[in-house]
Order: structure tokens, then C-alpha cells, then sequence
């Protein structure tokens, strides 16, 4: 590993600037993580008090105690704008290893940001043995699962810890660190390892985390919400590396397409969007999932986190419902997969679920089947296509409702059985109590017995269509 940010995700020694005791500033939230976080050395820098939140304080850098002064990891500055530079260039002078700068520009005008970005850029060239790392402006920061550090402007303490880390996220939003946090902790459904909320990206860059997530043995995927990419040679080779020799999952959401959107990013990051094609076809070359949106960017994490990439197209269709099959079939044949009829065998396996009338073909309707033997049709149904040798994933489709309970048990043994076979379970609406209930059962993340339970079909089929592909590149490959 050539990159290397621990001291952004696991810093010792932290110094805080622009720390509030109002319950709900952003500096009140940064104080109280790092007092849960518990580092070694923390330290407030204000130029009045004795201390904040019971964290000792000192007026200047200078005043830190001297053995640990030339020695500190991480500074996080949140201070108004025209104080920023001067607190980075303090930082810079006493060789602080990783700076995350909250606030928002490094001038309260385009003349000055500029101005005092040549200041940051002169001094960081001055130093010798050191080099300063500086995420931001406008970044809210870092959190790492593992030891439950965290930067950004809410409290943890609230939210279960995840048992298994999988997914990290490098993204030029706070959003991943703040709102889609708390859905990734409530729902627990997507375990996370680490994410980085890299902001303007005046250093460090989506090139700078993603090499040092190269080696994370903790992270299978790594998605992206990128507004720009600064290093595009060194973005491709890097990806190329991560899913070639890493085996890694990429996932990349990068946004930007209009020209309406393109002006936005600039407002929002003061970085070019970039050419959407050149992107396509990166994404297409490499393997890498690319997604629409930021709820598929989600689902995507949540499928190919939790289920092996399918070894083929071939797809496994079963619906409670008529239109369901239909609707299976039309994403089906818009996505390219296989539609194998069904054998001899599966039918007359089928066949001890069914009622006598009923033509068994695939898509399957099971709601005949569920209506005269219940639980028991999931489990031959689902069993039937596992064991018939020509489906590599299979999507199940039901409804959260009275007559549509499903023996966990045994179809969680299903899954650990046929390991290579993902499956996934697709819900068309019901009782919120049920919907949870399936959640639940199915969807304990890090567990060998992982089915994940998800609402868009259209969703599901374009991201199994790409992890097909994902595939089918890395086979090549080989």
C-alpha cells in the first residue's frame, strides 16, 4: 500500500478547532464523537477556554504539551471561513499528519480562496520529513466501523454497531455520512467498513482513498458518489487494479450528465464534471457496476455485498403473481438473461405443490400453490429450481401478506445448501409488519444464509445484469 490515511481512520492524537458547547452546532457533534472515540490525546484549540465538554483547551497550537505537539495525526477544523487558512497553516507548520477541513471554502470570495489556496500549497511544499494530508473543504469527514470513529456533525452513540463490515464508500457528499448513515444502521442490512466524505478534494482525491482501500481486508465493495475525477489515468489503472488483481466490486455513481448539472457541480465542488462517455465506456471495459441514482446506488451495495456474482445469465424466475411473471419476463429478455424451459425433472417435482390443472412453466406462478399447501410451496418451489442444475440466481417474487409466510428456517438452509446460487427475494407491497418480518429473518448481514429483500424488480435485474458481466470479465481473465 502506497497510500496511507490510518491516521484519518484510526488517529491517536486529534486536535479540534472550532468546537461549540450549544447542544446541535456542528462543533458540539465533532467534540462528542471524539470524546466516545476516546484518543490518546485530544485537544481543543480556542482562544478563551479552559476547556469544552471536558476536553483540556489551549489558545495556540504552540501551547500543546511539547512531546506530543510535533506529533498529532488528525487536526478537524469547523471554524468560519476566514479563519480556515490560518488554522491549516498552523497545522501544517507543527507537521499534523491529516487534516479534515468541515468548513465549507477557503475564502469567502473566489480571489481570496485562490489566494489562500497558493499559501497551503507554499507551505505544504516547505516541509521535508512530513507531508501534510488535508481532506476538504467542505467534507465531513471519516467513519470507520471498526473502532467507531467518526467526524461528522451527528452522534453514534444511538445506533447498533454492524457485525460484519463490507462496503466502503468514498463519496463527494455528506449525505453518505449523515442520512444514509442512519438508513445503513436502522435497516442493517448493508454492513459498512469505512466512508469517506472527501468534499472539494483541494488533496485528498477519490484516487488518494480508493489505493488505500486496495488492501483493506475488511472492504468487498467500494462505491463512489463522485461529482468530478481529477486523475483520470490513475483512476482507470487503480479500478483496473481493484477489480482485477484485489477482487474487489466497484460501484460508481457519477452524476453530471446535463449541462443544468454540470453547473451545479460547479457551484457545489468548483470541479469540472467530467464527459459522461469516456465514463461509460470505462465502466464498460472495467467491469465496473455504474448506477443511475442514489437509491440504486444503495440497492447495488446491498446485492453485491451479500451475494455471490451469479456465474452465469441464466435466470431463475418464481412469482406469486400473473403480472409478476410477466413483468419477470420483459426485464428478463431487456436484460439479456436466459430463460431455460423447465425439465422433466423440475416439473414433476413441481408437480407435488400444484393442483392438477395447472400448466407449470417458467416464469413460475406459485399463487395456486401457495393457496392449497401454504409454506410448503415455497420451500419445494424454491428447492425445485436450486437443485435443477441450469439457473445461476433466482428472483422470488412475493407480497407481505397473510397467506404468504415463509418457513425461514428451512429456506435459509436452502441458501447455505446451494452457495454459489444467490437469491433474491423481491417484494410487491404488503403489511409493513410483514415487510420487516422478512427483513429480519433473511437479511442478517455478514451471515452465510444472507437473501436480500428488495421492492424495485426493474432495479434488480440491470444490477444482477452488470454483476453478470462483472463476471463474465473476471472469468476472462483468469
Amino acid at each position: 500500500m502506497t497510500v496511507n490515511l490510518d491516521f484519518f481512520t484510526e488517529p491517536t492524537s486529534v486536535v479540534l478547532y472550532g468546537i461549540s458547547r450549544k447542544v446541535g452546532k456542528t462543533g458540539y457533534f465533532i467534540a462528542t464523537n471524539m470524546i466516545s472515540y476516546n484518543p490518546r490525546h485530544l485537544y481543543v484549540i480556542h482562544p478563551e477556554a479552559q476547556e469544552v465538554h471536558g476536553i483540556p483547551c489551549v489558545k495556540k497550537f504552540k501551547d500543546l504539551p511539547r512531546d506530543i505537539r510535533n506529533s498529532i495525526d488528525l487536526a478537524i477544523i469547523s471554524v468560519p471561513v476566514p479563519f480556515v487558512t490560518d488554522a491549516i497553516l498552523e497545522c501544517i507548520h507543527y507537521n499534523v499528519k491529516g487534516i479534515i477541513v468541515g468548513s465549507g471554502n477557503l475564502g469567502l470570495t473566489d480571489i481570496d480562496a485562490a489566494n489562500n489556496e497558493m499559501r497551503i500549497i507554499t507551505a505544504l511544499k516547505k516541509q521535508l520529513n512530513t507531508k501534510t494530508r488535508i481532506i476538504g473543504p467542505n467534507a465531513l469527514g471519516v467513519f470507520n466501523n471498526e473502532n467507531k470513529f467518526f467526524t461528522a456533525i451527528m452522534t453514534m452513540e444511538d445506533y447498533p454497531p454492524f457485525t460484519s463490515n463490507s462496503v466502503a464508500i468514498i463519496a463527494q457528499t455528506g449525505l453518505m455520512v449523515s442520512g444514509y448513515l442512519i438508513d445503513f444502521l436502522e435497516r442493517k442490512d448493508i454492513g459498512i467498513s469505512k466512508i469517506f466524505a472527501i468534499g472539494n478534494k483541494f488533496d485528498i482525491n477519490e484516487c488518494d482513498v480508493l489505493e488505500y482501500l486496495l488492501d483493506d481486508s475488511n472492504t468487498k465493495v467500494i462505491a463512489m458518489y463522485l461529482e468530478s475525477i481529477v486523475e483520470g489515468t490513475r483512476f482507470f489503472h487503480l479500478c483496473k487494479t481493484a477489480i482485477n488483481e484485489k477482487g474487489k466490486i466497484l460501484i460508481l455513481l457519477k452524476p453530471g450528465k446535463s449541462n443544468l448539472a454540470k453547473q451545479a457541480i460547479l457551484s457545489h465542488t468548483k470541479s469540472i464534471a467530467g464527459n459522461a462517455d469516456v465514463i461509460r465506456a470505462m465502466c464498460s471495459q472495467l467491469g465496473i457496476i455504474q448506477v443511475e441514482d442514489l437509491q440504486e446506488f444503495i440497492q447495488a451495495c446491498k446485492l453485491t455485498s451479500n451475494i455471490p456474482l451469479p456465474l452465469g445469465n441464466s435466470a431463475g424466475l418464481i412469482s406469486i403473481s400473473g403480472a409478476g411473471c410477466v413483468l419477470l419476463a420483459d426485464l428478463a429478455e431487456e436484460y439479456d438473461f436466459t430463460i431455460h424451459s423447465l425439465s422433466e425433472k423440475t416439473i414433476h417435482q413441481l408437480k407435488s405443490v400444484f393442483p392438477e390443472w395447472v400448466d407449470i412453466s417458467h416464469p413460475l406462478d406459485i399463487w395456486a400453490s401457495i393457496e392449497q399447501f401454504q409454506t410448503k410451496s415455497y420451500n419445494v418451489v424454491l428447492e425445485s429450481f436450486l437443485s435443477a442444475g441450469y439457473f445461476d440466481f433466482i428472483v422470488m417474487c412475493n407480497i407481505g401478506g397473510v397467506r404468504t409466510g415463509m418457513d425461514f428456517e428451512y429456506i435459509r438452509k436452502l441458501r447455505i445448501k446451494y452457495p454459489k446460487i444467490p437469491i433474491i427475494l423481491q417484494i410487491f407491497g404488503g403489511f409493513q409488519k410483514k415487510k420487516q418480518k422478512f427483513s429480519s429473518e433473511f437479511e442478517l448481514v455478514g451471515s452465510e444464509d444472507y437473501i436480500p429483500v428488495m421492492y424495485d424488480l426493474r432495479r434488480i435485474m440491470k444490477i444482477l445484469s452488470k454483476m453478470v458481466k462483472l463476471k463474465n470479465k473476471l472469468k476472462r481473465n483468469c
